[in-house]
């Protein structure tokens, strides 16, 4: 057995050592990386320092397939000068550091999108370059990187669980004063250091040739008897609310595009690593011909969806990914649809650079999104007359809630993710707390409301500075403390009934009804206007010739659509105080 443990060990060695010389570039990147997040986790720095430091080792993580990309270039192309390779390597390193220096400003919106988007692209790269261009069974060697990536992270959980157990034992057994941010060190350097040399050791040689009958038997069971299934599944679920919609005539809710979206790139990958079985598993191969059939539908109602959405609250940057993303789903069923004996390397090609496009340029998320944003505030302002030698006057006559609503989601969207400097007309150094001087009406910053226009409120009892919180309640009989879907019985035949999801109050007396109340609309006029004001106490009163009930409510919280004036209440507690007016025998 210790042969053998010895033997594993060493091969593994082995392969550590391989992967070192055959990338160092990258595996140097990912050890600096795991460093500086190392150093950041165990000293308390200055916020410049910090940030610096951050920004350092998120330039090294895209170091990683960046490089990558450089050496997987030098083994498919192996007669490259000398100069050209330092020409390349060179360009690799300078991009990395003005990426650095001019690439992440800040950890907001903008900066963190790209990352991500430059990130994923060039982990699309380092993949297709073996294959690229002109040779077959590229999917077979993306089956064998997703394989290895799965056994990788698979060895590096059961080593992580390994040395954390140790590390508690001696603490626990030697009261050694190790502290808890071991057990984080240790996680950044075998998921940081270990798993990236022990896949990267297993990619396979540009000289590997894969063959479709030693496709891995465990992956073939998961996706043909386990994935498939559910995919059809889910299938038929989205196709349930697609007839529910046409029979009821009612639009798509905003979820829908999401949905679909990621619905049709999971199954989009599936088959992807399912091509090569279609010519060994008849039915699979009808089901790749039906399966862009069956998904376009689907993108028209994502589409319909989105469309619904962009026209009442415009264009923002998550709206541009997903639209995009659908649009390049929909060309890719298509091309599946059109040709059916498919390039599948044009799938990662496509989407790497679709990826770069929309986080540069003037056709990109950000500058769309702003143009479209800012030509919808413009809209509103000249509606209302508020424009005049291009700065903004106070209008004659009030905004409408709704377009009080709009300019308000369009401020905080400029606040949150970009400038008031991009919205021109605003005064030099604008504030949310300006809007009554220059629009008319005032913000409620402490009320939040999202970018669809929905506001939020909480009242709480507990918390509100009520002067009196005394009660009379001498009348009364009985006392429910905290009603929340309860069943209450008194030993005199009395029953009270909750269901908080109907919010729905019922009282029987000896099995007979004597009160009903839906308790919802007794807050709803409440909250018409505003959240009611934290020095006055929400109760009560309703009565029958039966009984007596009066309510105490504790907590209120939900949110109100400024557009639609409809309310969605979540949370609601109250006591309840009740009088039967015939004495219970």
């Amino acid at each position: 057995m210790f042969s053998k443990i010895f033997s594993t060990g060493r091969e593994t060695l082995v392969k550590l050592i391989a992967s070192c010389k055959r990338f160092p570039e990258p595996l140097s990147a990912a050890v600096a990386m795991v460093v500086l997040l190392i150093c950041l986790s165990h000293f308390d720095l200055k916020d410049a320092i910090q940030n610096n430091l951050v920004k350092m080792a998120m330039v090294l993580a895209l170091g990683i397939p960046v490089f990558l990309i450089v050496r997987l270039l030098f083994e498919r192309v192996p007669n490259l000068k000398l100069g050209l390779k330092t020409v390349i390597y060179l360009c690799a390193l300078g991009g990395l550091i003005l990426y650095y220096c001019y690439g992440i400003e800040d950890f907001r919106m903008v900066s963190m999108t790209r990352y991500c988007a430059i990130t994923i692209a060039a982990h699309l790269t380092w993949i297709f370059i073996p294959y690229f261009y002109k040779r077959e069974n590229f999917e077979l060697y993306c089956v064998r990187l997703l394989t290895n990536l799965t056994i990788t992270y698979f060895y590096a959980s059961v080593l992580y669980i390994g040395l954390a157990a140790t590390v508690f034992t001696i603490n626990s057994l030697f009261g050694a004063a190790l502290g808890e941010k071991i057990y984080l060190d240790l996680w950044l350097i075998v998921a940081g250091i270990f798993a990236p040399a022990y896949f990267l050791a297993e990619i396979p040689s540009i000289q590997v040739e894969f063959q479709v009958e030693r496709y891995p038997k465990v992956l073939k069971i998961l996706f043909l008897y386990i994935i498939i299934p559910l995919i059809i599944i889910y299938a038929a679920i989205l196709y349930a609310y697609f007839a529910k919609i046409i029979i009821i005539g009612r639009w798509p809710k905003g979820i829908v595009s999401h949905l679909v979206l990621w619905y049709g790139l999971v199954c989009s990958s599936v088959f992807f690593f399912l091509n090569p079985l279609r010519t060994a598993v008849k039915w699979l191969d009808k089901l790749l011909r039906l399966f862009p059939i069956i998904l376009l539908p689907l993108l028209a109602m994502m589409f319909v969806a989105m469309g619904i959405r962009i026209q009442a609250y415009g264009i923002t940057e998550n709206r541009y990914f997903v639209l995009v993303a659908g649009v390049w789903l929909t060309g890719w069923i298509l091309y599946q649809l059109l040709k059916p004996k498919t390039n599948n390397l044009l799938l990662p090609l496509s989407l790497a650079i679709i990826a770069i496009l929309t986080v540069s340029g003037p056709w990109s998320a950000y500058s769309v999104s702003k143009a479209d944003q800012y030509h919808r505030f413009v809209t509103i302002l000249k509606k209302y007359n508020m424009i005049q030698a291009n700065r903004i006057v106070k209008p004659k006559r009030p905004i409408s809630t709704q377009e009080q609503v709009k300019i308000v989601s369009i401020l905080r969207y400029f606040k949150a993710n970009h400038s008031f400097r991009d919205l021109k007309l605003l005064p030099a150094n604008f504030k949310l707390s300006q809007t009554s001087q220059v629009f008319g009406f005032k913000i409620d910053e402490d009320t939040y409301m999202d970018r669809y226009g929905k506001s939020y409120f909480n009242y709480n009892i507990k918390n509100s500075q009520i002067p009196n919180r005394l009660y009379d309640i001498g009348e009364f009989d009985y006392f429910i403390n905290n009603l929340q879907d309860d069943t209450v019985q008194t030993s005199k035949g009395l029953t009270v009934e909750y269901n908080s999801r109907t919010r729905e109050l019922q009282i029987k007396r000896r099995d007979q009804e004597i009160y009903r109340q839906k308790v919802l609309d007794l807050i709803k006029p409440l909250f018409e206007d505003k959240t009611p004001a934290p020095t006055k106490a929400i109760t009560y009163v309703a009565e029958n010739e039966q009984v007596k009930v009066f309510y105490v409510f504790n907590s209120i919280s939900g949110r109100k659509d400024q557009t639609t004036e409809e309310m969605e209440f979540w949370g609601l507690d109250f006591n309840l105080f009740i009088k039967l007016k015939a004495k219970v025998d």
